[in-house]
Formats: C-alpha cells, sequence, structure tokens
C-alpha cells in the first residue's frame, strides 16, 4: 500500500447502500482498498448483534482475497450469511455458492437480491422467493428465478454518507495532471449498460440494458453534492456518458442556467468524434460548461485487431479525437491494450506507434497502458483463450485462488500460452512509460535526464527500432536500488514525514 495510492470508491456498492437504505435496512461500508486491517474490521462488524449478512463484491482476481476473509468471518461467527455479489459469482454461481465458506451467489445486477436478501434473513432465512441468487442447502445448491433489473432512472439520489465520502475527496493525487491542482472531486454514476459489444467485455455475455439518468437528476444530484461537500469536480462513471447526445445537450444547458461551476470529466468513444456527434462546436460548449478531461477506449493501432474484438472504431477516429480534443483545450486519457489472443507480434508495434503518435498531436493527453490484455472470465475473447488456446479454467474457488496475483491483477505475460514475445511487450512499454514522463516536480539535473529519454524513446517509437535496448537494460540494473529507495519513502510518508519539502501540500493531505 502506497501513502499515494488513488482509492477509486466502489459505486456499485454505494447504489447496493442506498437501495438497502431505500427498504430501511442500514448497512456499513468496509473499503478493503483503504483499510490495512480490513479483516479485523469485516469480523468486528459482523459481530454486531443486528449484523444480518455480510456482502462482498468479488472480480475473479480477487478470489483470494475474498476467501480469506470469508473464512475469517466463518471462525468469528459460523451462522452468519456469507453473500458474494459481482463478476465472479455471476458467471460462476453454483461453483461459488457451493464452497463452505460461501452462503448466497448473487448473480448479475444484485441492487435489489441485497435489499431481499435483507428482508429474508431478518424473516427467518427463507431464500427460495429471492430473485437472481444460488444459494447452498444440505441438498446441494439451488438456484432460483432470474432477477429483475433496477430502475436506474428513477433511482434516487446517491447516499455518499454511507460510504465516508471525506476519504475519497481528498485524494492525494489529482486525477488531470500537476497542471490541474488537487481538487475537491466525487464519482457520479448518471447511467447503466452499454450498447456495444466488445468481445473483451463480459458486456457482451450479460446484454446489460443502457439506462440513463435525466438531465435534470444529474444536476440536482451534483447540486446536493457541491453544498453539502463543497465538490469543485465530478467524474461521470458511465460506461458511455455520450450514448444519449440529446441528454448531454440539455445537461450542459440546465448546468450553465443553474449557476453550478464544477469542472467534470467522463468516457467517450473515438466514433463519436464525427459530425453531428462530437463535432468542434460542441466540444467546445462542453469545455465551456467545465468539462476538462475525456477517457478513450482506443484499445489497438491495428485494424484488424480493433475488427477482431468488434470495438467498432476505426485507428484514423482514434487520431481525429486526439486532435478534436487539442483543438478544443481538453485532455485526454487514452487506453490501450496488448496481448491479445490472435494479436500478431508486429501489431505490439503498431499500437505503440499509435500511443506515440497520440501524444504528439495532443501533447496534454495520457496513454493508459498498453495494458496486458487480461483474460477475465465472461468475455468472447475468455472462452477463445480456454478452446483454441489452452487457456486453463479452474473448477473451484481455490482453484481461481491459487491463480490470482496481487501484483499483475490476474496474469503476467510469460503466462499467456498465446504471447509468443513477451519480453518484446516489456521493452515497448518501457520506452512508451519513458516516452510520456513528466519532467515536473524534478530537479534540472532530473528534468534534463528525463527530457533526454523521453525524445530518445519517442524516437524509437517513431521508428519502431527496439535493438540493442541499452536504457530498458540499465533500467532492469537500477530497478532494485530505485525500488528500495522508494519503499523507504513511503515508509517516510505513511510515519507522517513527507519525504520532499511541500509534499504534504502537494498530496492535499489533511
Amino acid at each position: 500500500r502506497s501513502a499515494h495510492a488513488y482509492h477509486s470508491l466502489p459505486m456499485g456498492l454505494l447504489v447496493v447502500g442506498t437501495v438497502l437504505a431505500e427498504r430501511g435496512f442500514e448497512s456499513r461500508f468496509v473499503d478493503c482498498s483503504f483499510e490495512a486491517d480490513y479483516v479485523r474490521r469485516v469480523v468486528e462488524a459482523a459481530l454486531a448483534p443486528d449484523c444480518l449478512y455480510v456482502g462482498m463484491s468479488v472480480m475473479s482476481s480477487q478470489v483470494r482475497f475474498a476467501l480469506e476473509l470469508s473464512s475469517a468471518i466463518k471462525r468469528a461467527r459460523p451462522s452468519l450469511p456469507v453473500v458474494w455479489g459481482g463478476f465472479h459469482p455471476t458467471l460462476f454461481p453454483e461453483q461459488t455458492a457451493a464452497h463452505s465458506a460461501v452462503d448466497v451467489s448473487v448473480i448479475d445486477e444484485g441492487e435489489r437480491a441485497a435489499a431481499d436478501l435483507a428482508e429474508a434473513f431478518a424473516e427467518g432465512g427463507e431464500l427460495s422467493g429471492v430473485r437472481g441468487i444460488a444459494y447452498s442447502t444440505r441438498d446441494g445448491v439451488v438456484r432460483t428465478e432470474e432477477g429483475t433489473r433496477l430502475d436506474f432512472g428513477g433511482l434516487p439520489p446517491l447516499r455518499y454518507e454511507i460510504v465516508e465520502p471525506e476519504r475519497y475527496i481528498r485524494q492525494p493525487v489529482s486525477r488531470f495532471g500537476p497542471e490541474h491542482g488537487p481538487a475537491r472531486s466525487l464519482p457520479l454514476l448518471t447511467g447503466l449498460g452499454c450498447r456495444f459489444r466488445c468481445a473483451f467485455c463480459m458486456n457482451a455475455l450479460l446484454r446489460r440494458p443502457y439506462r440513463v439518468k435525466p438531465a435534470n437528476a444529474i444536476v440536482v444530484e451534483s447540486r446536493g453534492l457541491v453544498e453539502r461537500y463543497g465538490i469543485e469536480d465530478f467524474t461521470f462513471v458511465d460506461e458511455h456518458f455520450f450514448g444519449d447526445e440529446a441528454r448531454v445537450r440539455e445537461f450542459v444547458e440546465l448546468k450553465a442556467a443553474s449557476g453550478l461551476t464544477f469542472t467534470w470529466d467522463t468516457n467517450a468513444r473515438a466514433s463519436d468524434f464525427r459530425p453531428g456527434r462530437l463535432n468542434d462546436a460542441l466540444l467546445a460548449r462542453l469545455r465551456r460548461s467545465g468539462l476538462t478531461r475525456l477517457g478513450i477506449g482506443a484499445e489497438s493501432g491495428s485494424q484488424r485487431v480493433l475488427d477482431m474484438i468488434r470495438k467498432g472504431v476505426k485507428v484514423d477516429e482514434v487520431k481525429g479525437a486526439a486532435r478534436a480534443l487539442h483543438a478544443a483545450g481538453i485532455s485526454g486519457a487514452f487506453s490501450f491494450m496488448v496481448g491479445l489472443p490472435g494479436e500478431h507480434p508486429v501489431e505490439y508495434d503498431a499500437t505503440f506507434r499509435l500511443c506515440s503518435e497520440v501524444l504528439s498531436i495532443s501533447p496534454r493527453s495520457t496513454i493508459i497502458g498498453p495494458q496486458l490484455f487480461r483474460p477475465y472470465p465472461g468475455s468472447e475473447l475468455y472462452r477463445t483463450a480456454v478452446s483454441r488456446y489452452g487457456l486453463e479454467e479452474p473448477s473451484d474457488l481455490e482453484g481461481w485462488a491459487r491463480r490470482a496475483s496481487a501484483e499483475e491483477g490476474y496474469f503476467s505475460a510469460d503466462t499467456l500460452p498465446w504471447v509468443t514475445r513477451p519480453r518484446a511487450l516489456a521493452v515497448r512499454a518501457f520506452y512508451l512509460t519513458r516516452c510520456a514522463a513528466s519532467a515536473r516536480r524534478r530537479s534540472v539535473v532530473g528534468r534534463i535526464v528525463v527530457e533526454a529519454a523521453r525524445r530518445l524513446s519517442a524516437m524509437r517509437l517513431r521508428r519502431g527500432f527496439y535493438r540493442l535496448p541499452v536504457e530498458y537494460r540499465l533500467y532492469l540494473a537500477f530497478r532494485p536500488v530505485w525500488r528500495r529507495r522508494k519503499a523507504r519513502s513511503s515508509v517516510r510518508h505513511l510515519a507522517g514525514m513527507p519525504a520532499s519539502p511541500g509534499a504534504e501540500q502537494r498530496r492535499g493531505a489533511g
């Protein structure tokens, strides 16, 4: 854990807590990414006499930690129900519920099921009438009728007080980069679902419908948070905020009329940047409304790969998005990934070259990744990895727990059978990182070194020249020393001692 870690507020659990509150139930929220002693905190909450059950949201890469926590709860209070929701139990409900440390799996959207379970446990524990779950019995695992979708448009404003919002507001590092400075910021969920069916995303399997809050509801909810918590900035965390263009235009008009001055950022698709959609005129209006940054899922520099993953985006549209954002004075965050099943090594170069080109077109933008493709269950590409490349799928939760990696998130390039040149990926990622490095807030010598490395790396990326990677070898040689120095710096931060003059002010620490 780092004192500089950026903690993202788990919006799904906040929606669950809001629905529970609407049904008259109080929830206690423990963020395991924040709490070093989260097991003790959760067990203490579980021992409360009025605790009906403990629920947790679990991805496949989190199974190991969720099992440790569930087992600790069962040791402390064996009769208390443990409920798993999220992606992993949605994909493997019977396998999850069959484990001795788990009583119930919630399948797909869990907001209604969470409240129905609370009522069922309060009334004696009969679960057969709760829709959208799988639960264990003496005779095996029972799966109930499919659950119903949440009426998201009719959901009241989220109850941020459930999650101690000040911990998330006072972030140590601004998402927008040093030129923007720290801001009192919160995420705001204004839409659910996605109309697109990318082959790497489990939306293609779940087919969750696209649902949004009306523009006036966004303004009302944001005003409440501004007045209550002094919020200066929002991140609209919808998967596709611009999926309803009329709503976007109405929101801009209502925000201007309301007198609210907060800044905001959200996500868009590269294919949105075209006449009639995110054109220059609309981008200018959005910038005046406070839009500072857009996240773009660019994914690949190879058109063949983009078509293979059914992204519905052209490489030229990614470049066009970078040009449009630069002209409008809006930052972009372009995310990429490499190492997909069926991707050729030469296409890695196309992706890294596009990353470098985007930075040249829009210098204020940033590159996220390119991240290594992680074959999470539920996507079409995951099924391809299993059927065509022999990726082994665990048969129980212990198997998933053994696969999880805290450092890599799920897999490393060396463990993916379809990645034929893992070192080539590492070298290219190194040069892209150096190309995007900022020389701000460094010593004079540091700025000179960083700028020289940036220019050399940009040249390598443009020309696709990675032979004799001397800089990369030096980095590997000195990395253990840098890591030890960084660790000592983190210890000083955690002890409340700034690592350098002014560090506390820069972090915005309270």
